[in-house]
Formats: structure tokens, C-alpha cells, sequence
């Protein structure tokens, strides 16, 4: 059987945008969660 991945928290994504982490243009968290970096 193949190997399941999980999501992150919205804190551990917030934190990553603080962070300068790249988002996926396809699905946009930083939208999603209303972030204005």
C-alpha cells in the first residue's frame, strides 16, 4: 500500500508564509486563510 500524507495546521501554514514559503498556485492557502504578507 502506498504512503498517505497529511495536511498541516492552519498555525504551521501561517507559519510558513511568515517564513517566506513558496504557495501552490493551484490551491492558494494564502488566500484561503486571508493571509496579506
Amino acid at each position: 500500500m502506498g504512503k498517505r500524507s497529511r495536511g498541516i495546521t492552519r498555525d504551521q501554514t501561517l507559519g510558513a508564509l511568515a517564513e517566506g514559503v513558496e504557495v501552490c498556485d493551484h490551491c492558494r492557502p494564502d488566500t484561503a486563510l486571508g493571509w496579506m504578507g
